[in-house]
């Protein structure tokens, strides 16, 4: 297991504790959030990680860059809450998304393999 996404809110504690079950990349949140944001947050990090080949690290920014920027004035502090566990570790800035032929990172629906880098 390589990425555990927390879509939840206040799933911080969660994420914690998968953190220290070994797992290397956790994205969880701290409070409750707008679905609007969760939906938009999600979208943003798989299109970027899957689609994009990019890695955790920089998903994960695009995806609070997305909320930051978004249309809605009151959706923009929501950024603030997602977190990306083990915080600072350089492990997060690896690529390891791998995508089969036959899978696609458009609509509500991601589907990916991750591999060992």
């Amino acid at each position: 297991l390589q990425l555990v996404f927390l879509h939840a809110c206040c799933s911080d504690l969660a994420g914690s504790i998968f953190v220290r079950a070994g797992a290397p990349h956790v994205v969880c949140c701290r409070g409750a959030v707008f679905d609007a944001t969760a939906r938009a947050f999600t979208k943003a990090f798989y299109r970027a990680f899957c689609g994009a080949g990019k890695s955790v690290a920089q998903a994960f920014e695009i995806a609070r860059f997305e909320i930051r920027t978004a249309a809605q004035p009151g959706l923009r502090a929501e950024a603030e809450k997602y977190y990306l566990l083990p915080s600072g570790d350089s492990a997060h800035n690896s690529c390891f998304c791998e995508l089969p032929s036959s899978a696609s990172c458009t609509g509500d629906s991601f589907v990916f393999r991750a591999c060992q880098a």
